[in-house]
């Protein structure tokens, strides 16, 4: 029971896996983020990183072109190609 209770411990105090993407476009709302098509799904959500810091949570809608497409939740001011996009932890 010992090398259980340790092992859940350790598992516990691991670093959650961050994956990260760049947003390539906008249109309207959607977000268009490459690099991150074959790791989310619809209803995930992430965090939308604007060029003065300010971060902006997003929720994947659709995937077009080998690209994942985000809808943000708060204005889009500041963001633009190049802007990182990281995958939200899960609640």
């Amino acid at each position: 029971m010992d090398r259980v209770a340790a092992g859940r411990l350790a598992l516990r105090q691991l670093a959650p896996l961050r994956i990260a993407g760049r947003l390539t476009g906008l249109s309207g709302l959607v977000v268009d983020i490459d690099g991150l098509a074959g790791h989310l799904s619809v209803g995930d959500r992430l965090v939308l990183e604007a060029r003065d810091g300010r971060l902006v949570l997003a929720e994947i809608v659709g995937f077009r072109a080998g690209l994942a497409q985000a809808m943000p939740f708060d204005a889009l001011d500041g963001l633009g190609p190049g802007s990182v996009a990281v995958q939200a932890a899960a609640p």
